[in-house]
């Protein structure tokens, strides 16, 4: 069922209320109590996967996120099982910090199902909502990447892939809410606004709707109070959502991911079998749309469907590998076999040269940071380089010193780490 078809009047910046049915959401209202302790105080988000609940752990003292999995996904998931992986925490290898933390987890039986719920560590808005509000300066945006690289590098340190990396799953630190009182909680996040679930036809709810409904939908808080709290402190990182994450084990297979396209590589796209190099490819993206304020690194901003995205691709890296180009059905409409474009199917944007970045970067940062890219975006997977090796160079690399000498210096270093990363 789609938005337009429910019968249930939505409310702006409210869960869809037709998601709760069976096997999908479970009804949640605010001051509801989770196993005697976690009391529903916000919902903090909502996804097709889940809802997340701001609670406050009456036994601890403190506030958590809580993560209810719709029923149909709770338990084929393998997200509790790698939570409870990178919970042993491998303290000689950085990166474990940058990882959002699983405190909790437990079932609940409800008229939808039986749901998996995970109490993870409360954390602040998200990365696409900072780009969204505003351009951070270049130091914040390289201390944020760099974070970032060093935390995929710890999982695939711990044979973990994250499958999902977009700027919507890094989310920020809250400074200072490990000592919060429960009183605090509406000073950030505000009283939660709620709205009774009625029909589109006017027609009071049936016991059938009653009982998959909650009483209310919660209207989620107003990001901007936490945000400004967020960036009057030096900015850190963590990784969430291990939804469609998979442990990197035997041979690459095919797998069924939800990672927006603008992040996806190239393998993701055709169905192709896929490891940890696809990490690499999304962070790449993820890279320039930081940098850029959420400017695709490949193609434009009105995309619509795979086969343009793929044709951008191409039209910035070349011809696919055989097995890549034959895979791909609709090829001859943005290509002939010779690789001439058919430019008039390429949406606008296309023609922006690849990489160009911000025009406030110092020409050297472009240079460095256009070096990075290309090795993360190689088409045999085998043949990018490993996020270990991106993490290494940006915390080598001083985005303060923009003189050629750095960048020539910085250039070499990451070319030596390639060439050990290869086996050479």
């Amino acid at each position: 069922m789609a938005y337009g078809e429910s019968p249930y009047i939505q409310h702006p910046h409210c869960e869809p209320v037709f998601l709760y049915a069976p096997g999908q959401y479970h009804p949640i209202d605010i001051g509801d109590i989770f196993k005697g302790r976690y009391v529903v105080k916000h919902r903090l988000g909502h996804g097709a996967y889940a809802t997340i609940w701001l609670v406050w752990d009456s036994i601890e003292a403190r506030a958590a996120a809580l993560k209810v999995i719709v029923a149909r996904e709770s338990f084929s998931t393998s997200e509790l099982a790698i939570c409870r992986h990178l919970a042993h925490k491998a303290e000689a290898v950085p990166g474990a910090d940058f990882i959002a933390e699983m405190i909790d987890h437990f079932e609940v039986e409800g008229p939808n199902g039986r749901h998996l719920c995970l109490v993870m560590e409360l954390l602040g808005p998200s990365l696409e909502l900072l780009l969204n509000h505003k351009k951070p300066p270049f130091d914040v945006c390289a201390r944020m990447i760099t974070q970032i690289s060093r935390a995929v590098a710890y999982l695939h340190f711990r044979g973990v892939v994250h499958g999902d990396l977009h700027p919507g799953n890094i989310l920020l630190k809250i400074p200072g809410s490990e000592s919060w009182l429960e009183q605090d909680l509406d000073l950030y996040f505000g009283p939660p606004l709620t709205f009774e679930i009625q029909r589109e036809d006017n027609e009071p709810l049936t016991v059938d709707d009653s009982i998959h409904l909650p009483a209310f939908t919660v209207q989620a808080f107003n990001r901007k109070t936490l945000l400004t709290h967020c960036l009057a402190n030096p900015i850190n990182i963590k990784i969430i959502d291990f939804g469609k994450s998979f442990f990197n084990i035997g041979e690459a297979k095919s797998r069924e991911l939800g990672i927006p396209r603008y992040y996806a590589a190239p393998e993701v796209l055709l169905k192709e079998p896929v490891n940890s190099a696809m990490d690499v490819w999304a962070l790449a993206a993820l890279q320039h749309m930081t940098y850029c304020r959420l400017r695709p690194l490949f193609g434009s901003e009105y995309e619509q469907d795979i086969d343009s995205m793929l044709g951008a691709i191409v039209y910035h890296l070349g011809k696919f590998p055989d097995k890549w180009w034959l895979k791909w059905d609709r090829r001859l409409e943005y290509w002939d076999e010779t690789r001439q474009c058919h430019i008039n199917r390429l949406r606008v944007g296309y023609e922006r040269q690849f990489l160009k970045p911000d025009p406030s970067l110092p020409v050297a940062h472009k240079y460095a940071l256009e070096l990075l890219a290309r090795m993360m975006v190689r088409y045999e997977p085998e043949k990018r380089i490993s996020a270990a090796t991106v993490a290494a160079f940006l915390e080598s690399w001083d985005p303060g010193r923009a003189g050629i000498v750095w960048t020539i210096l910085s250039s070499i270093f990451l070319l030596c780490r390639v060439n050990l990363w290869r086996g050479g």
